[in-house]
């Protein structure tokens, strides 16, 4: 339970973050060296490059459209007559300089031109991989004062502050649930006179099956708004606890008798 609750605190944290980094590396790294002409990039969710015909310079193109649609409040989109990449050490990022080009910025009921001669524009890939929800979401990969503040921020909508307080509550409830499985299984095996490693297994894996079904159904109604997130996560130990309990004194009064 306790080395549950530093790998669910720090570790996942750590291991979500360098995992993103890395992933964020691997593609600057073969963008960087591998940019073609004439050539469409859709290497992230919601992100699109086209580079047109190469220019004079090292890394430089006549032409670059590029497409941003994995924000939720807005989406961009900005082309240029001549784009060059500039190197960036140390940082999962792209650094264009761009000549003669245009801005769009798509609000939900607003749109913004902005025209300009030289500009430069910054395509930072580790925040682009942080604000996705693929196989690990944003929310594993925070902070407990992370999530508190996020949880507690009343900029966000109820349904965000909701998934927050429901991450928020998991890094406590699993590992507690460790040692309420531990009491339980011992207090299962003591209901029998001999061991039997398939039966054991069974119950073992139908046990954790039913409270993992529990606490994941909790959670999606917690992230509607239709469970109070503590309920949703706790429920389940509470459950296990107070069966746990009823077997012990069920026990307790089976072995007195």
């Amino acid at each position: 339970s306790g080395l549950s609750f530093v790998i669910s605190v720090w570790g996942e944290p750590w291991g979500i973050r360098s995992l993103q980094r890395l992933l964020a590396d691997a593609v600057k790294d073969s963008l960087s060296a591998g940019m073609q002409p004439k050539t469409f990039y859709s290497w992230l969710n919601g992100i699109m490059l086209y580079t047109g015909e190469r220019g004079d310079k090292p890394n430089s193109f006549r032409r670059l459209v590029f497409i941003d649609t994995s924000r939720k409040d807005h989406e961009m989109a900005i082309t240029a007559k001549g784009a060059q990449l500039l190197p960036v050490r140390g940082k999962s990022a792209m650094l264009f300089h761009l000549q003669q080009g245009r801005v769009l910025v798509f609000g939900k009921e607003r749109l913004t031109q902005i025209e300009f001669a030289e500009n430069r524009y910054r395509l930072d890939l580790g925040a682009i991989w942080r604000r996705g929800e693929g196989v690990f979401t944003n929310r594993q990969g925070m902070t407990l004062r992370e999530l508190w503040q996020r949880s507690n921020n009343p900029k966000e909508s109820k349904g965000r502050r909701g998934m927050f307080r429901t991450a928020l509550h998991k890094k406590f409830a699993l590992p507690l649930a460790a040692v309420i499985f531990a009491l339980l299984g011992g207090l299962l095996s003591s209901y029998r006179s001999r061991s039997n490693f398939a039966v054991g297994l069974i119950i073992g894996v139908t046990i954790v099956g039913i409270y993992y079904f529990i606490m994941r159904s909790g959670e999606l109604s917690a992230m509607q708004g239709k469970l109070t997130p503590w309920i949703a996560i706790w429920g389940p130990n509470i459950l296990f606890f107070l069966i746990t309990a009823a077997l012990a004194i069920h026990r307790s009064r089976f072995s007195a008798g």
